[in-house]
Order: C-alpha cells, then sequence, then structure tokens
C-alpha cells in the first residue's frame, strides 16, 4: 500500500512507510491568520493540551555522576497488551521542556493512538534543572542510550522517538548509533537542525535577531539557573549577544568540544543520516525561518531504504498549522509513520 502524504489517513487501516518516496513534498493549506513562515512560527504558543485522560506517574534515572532525568510517565489504555508495550518518548526543543506545547500535543496524539508515553526532561531543562550539574547539547545521545537500555529492562518491548527541533536532531542521532537495533521501532524529527552550524548562522541573520534575542534569554535562564556554575563564566554568559557565543562559552565545553564550530561538527546528526537502519521521519517546513532547506535536501540520498523526509509547503518552525485541520501537519504524518512502522515490526 503506498503512503500519500499529505492525505488524510484513513480510520482502521496501517500505512506502509517502505513504499514512501525517499523525500515527498507535502501541500500545505495554512489555517487564518497564520500565514508564512514567522506566523506560523509564532502561532499558538498559549494553546492548553487536557492530558488528564491519561494520568501520568513520575520517572526519574539518576546517573552515575548524581545528575538526574525526570519525565512524566503515561501507560496506553492498551496496556499491558498490544500497543501499550510500545513507548514513546517525546524530546522537548530548545529551552523547553516536558510542558512544552508541541511535547503535550505529541503524547496526546500517540496516546490517542494507543501507545505510551514518556514526556522526557533532558538533563538540565525544566524539572532537572535543580537536579542537575551538567546540561542537555545536540551530542548528548549517551543519556538517551542509557535511558533507551533502561526502559527496555523494565517494561516495554519496544522505543520510538518523537523529538521537536533540537530534541529532533537528538533522535535522529541516537537512530544511527543505534544502527539496526530492532527495540527501536522508529524516530520522528520535525525541525530538526541536522547540520548545527547552518542553523547557527540561520539564526545569527538579521532577519532573525528577534527569535534569537527570544531564544537566548531562555538559554541563558536555564543556563545560570543550574548551581555551582564559575562565577567569571556566568558573568561572559550574561554577555553573550549570539548563538553562537553562547555554544562557544558553555554547550561545546559541556559536549568536550574546543569551541562552537567544534562542536557544531561532532554534534550535527546530518553526517550520520547513512547509518540509520531503522524507520525514521524527517519532517521539515520550506517556510522555516530557523532551519535551513538545503540541509534536507542534501540529506535526500543517504540510506533511502530506512529514512523517509517530508518537505511540507509551510509550517514555519514547528508551527504547521493548517486550515480544517485539528492536529498539525507534522503529527498526523507522524501518527501515520508510527503506526506503519508497528505494522511491520
Amino acid at each position: 500500500m503506498t503512503l500519500k502524504l499529505g492525505s488524510r489517513r484513513p480510520s482502521g487501516r496501517f500505512m506502509n512507510p517502505f513504499d514512501w518516496d525517499a523525500t515527498r513534498s507535502i501541500k500545505f493549506r495554512p489555517q487564518a491568520p497564520y500565514w508564512g513562515g514567522d506566523l506560523q512560527t509564532l502561532g499558538r504558543f498559549n494553546e492548553q493540551i487536557d492530558l488528564s485522560r491519561w494520568p501520568a506517574r513520575l520517572w526519574q534515572h539518576r546517573f552515575a555522576d548524581g545528575d538526574m532525568l525526570l519525565g512524566s510517565l503515561h501507560r496506553s489504555d492498551y496496556w499491558p497488551q498490544g500497543r501499550g508495550r510500545a513507548l514513546v518518548v517525546i524530546l522537548h526543543p530548545l529551552a523547553g521542556s516536558q510542558n512544552s506545547l508541541r511535547v503535550r500535543q505529541a503524547a496526546a496524539t500517540f496516546l490517542s493512538q494507543g501507545y505510551s508515553v514518556l514526556r522526557l526532561d533532558l538533563r538540565g531543562a525544566g524539572s532537572t534543572r535543580k537536579l542537575c550539574r551538567g546540561d542537555y547539547h545536540a551530542g548528548a545521545t549517551a543519556d538517551l542510550h542509557e535511558v533507551m537500555d533502561l526502559l527496555l529492562s523494565q517494561d516495554f518491548d519496544c522505543l520510538a522517538w518523537c523529538g521537536f527541533s533540537l530534541g529532533g536532531a537528538l533522535a535522529v542521532k541516537l537512530a544511527a548509533e543505534r544502527g539496526a537495533d530492532r527495540a527501536l521501532l522508529a524516530v520522528i524529527a520535525v525541525s530538526a537542525p541536522l547540520d548545527l552550524a547552518r542553523a547557527s548562522r540561520r539564526i545569527n541573520a538579521l532577519r532573525n535577531r528577534v527569535y534569537q534575542r527570544w531564544l537566548l534569554s531562555r538559554i541563558k535562564r536555564q543556563w545560570l539557573a543550574a548551581p555551582g556554575r564559575d562565577p567569571q563564566l556566568r558573568r561572559a554568559v550574561r554577555r553573550a549577544r549570539s548563538l553562537w557565543r553562547f555554544d562557544a562559552l558553555a554547550t561545546a565545553p559541556a559536549a568536550g568540544c574546543r569551541d562552537a564550530a567544534h562542536y557544531y561538527a561532532e554534534a550535527s546528526a546530518a553526517p550520520h543520516l547513512g547509518k540509520i537502519a531503522r524507520p525514521c521521519l524527517l519532517v521539515q517546513a520550506c517556510d522555516d525561518p530557523l532551519v535551513p532547506l538545503s540541509v534536507f535536501r542534501d540529506a535526500s540520498e543517504p540510506n533511502a531504504n530506512w529514512v523517509r523526509i517530508a518537505l511540507v509547503a509551510g509550517g514555519g518552525h514547528l508551527g504547521f498549522i493548517e486550515q480544517k485541520q485539528p492536529l498539525p501537519t507534522d503529527l498526523r504524518l507522524g501518527r501515520a509513520f508510527l503506526d506503519a512502522a508497528w505494522a511491520q515490526r
């Protein structure tokens, strides 16, 4: 069966991801008044997503260095049979948390399909900030490997990862490192900066100065809230006026890199797409103001057996607000892709 991206998902039927073309262009009809990439990016920040139908319990894991991860684990209505034994771990965007809008939207989507869900705060994000001396970054896949192995040893038969923006880049890099591990059901990455250097240059562009100022203020607030920071480094971080400068001061040392350029080269997921050997869906808007489309066009060839790229005509950065659709376009595509991966497992 051929999956027609952009079409409505037929009720009660599965679709086969291996029948997709490697790259598919998707039509997009923006909902008023969210015309253009910038309005799509800025839209619906205050929308509330009710997850009370699926009660959550606290999930926690302490690393050997003493840092702790926290998350909210939602058991599926179908636990412990069927899809309920497949867990979707959702990763938040940069400066976000498990309570970010897109994380909660994805949780409701996958829970409605019968999967279990873990909304995870990465090291130093959200609820973990006071519990961690370290920080997450685009190359911090060691944390995710440890989390995945732990979850598989406990209650779940297989895991899928759904990541947004930086969380998506992390999920893609993890998939490349797991290779053909059949416990990895699928990876879905939305608006992911697979080439960190290109994304950093894009956000540093004059037209994006408002985005950069907003993002920097949130990143700095999160970073400065950690205990035990060096006072001199704290002052330097406060003075940083670009994401590149912040990464040079704070992120690169945390990742064991010399400088920002070294960190971008080491942590970027784009060079590793050819190593992916499990179903992986990349969803990218053609009018994303923050992530260059050229990265995804360049990435259309590696490992076409497993990587599928959906280039959506609109949607901005993590927007995808479309006419007459209760779900954002990326989640409708991700839902169909995950269902197909489950059917093919």
